[in-house]
């Protein structure tokens, strides 16, 4: 459809990564910061106000000049969502690796792998970014004290 070409190319030209840069990563970054405090159906006006915006922008370089992209098969994508799910639902508490590695059927050395490869990071990195960008959200209304924040985000421990 012609209405989608742009978001197309986007996809084509990202398959080799790209990195956003100046006001496109400015404006990107405002709308992801105020995507979380909106309803569904405005998230998705949202989602496509942000795809909209890197498709018409020059503001990118490729990260991958060479002939080699990254395939994303249905079957990683949808790992990858239940993960993040669960991660979403259950961040305020411990995770153990054994019990997020059973949710996608995996062992956990294989999962440890699995996660590396196609977030290229670790679990544990994941989860603790995912609990500080839920902390910071949570700061910006300034009502509750930080160490009520880091408990309710799963860092119970105040040394973190």
């Amino acid at each position: 459809r012609p209405e989608m070409a742009p978001i197309l190319r986007l996809f084509a030209k990202a398959r080799q990564g790209l990195s956003f840069h100046g006001e496109t990563k400015r404006r990107v970054g405002e709308l992801l910061i105020g995507l979380s405090g909106q309803r569904p159906l405005d998230r998705i006006l949202y989602l496509l106000q942000v795809l909209r915006i890197l498709a018409e922008s020059e503001e990118y370089r490729l990260l991958n000049v060479g002939d080699l992209t990254v395939e994303v098969h249905a079957q990683d994508q949808e790992r990858m969502t239940a993960i993040y799910q669960f991660v979403e639902q259950h961040f305020q508490r411990s995770i153990a690796l054994p019990e997020v590695a059973g949710k996608i059927n995996m062992t956990v050395p294989a999962f440890c792998r699995y996660f590396k490869k196609l977030s290229g990071k670790t679990f544990t990195r994941f989860v603790n970014e995912f609990r500080i960008a839920q902390a910071c959200r949570l700061m910006t209304d300034g009502q509750r004290s930080i160490a009520n924040i880091g408990f309710d985000c799963g860092f119970n421990n105040l040394s973190h």
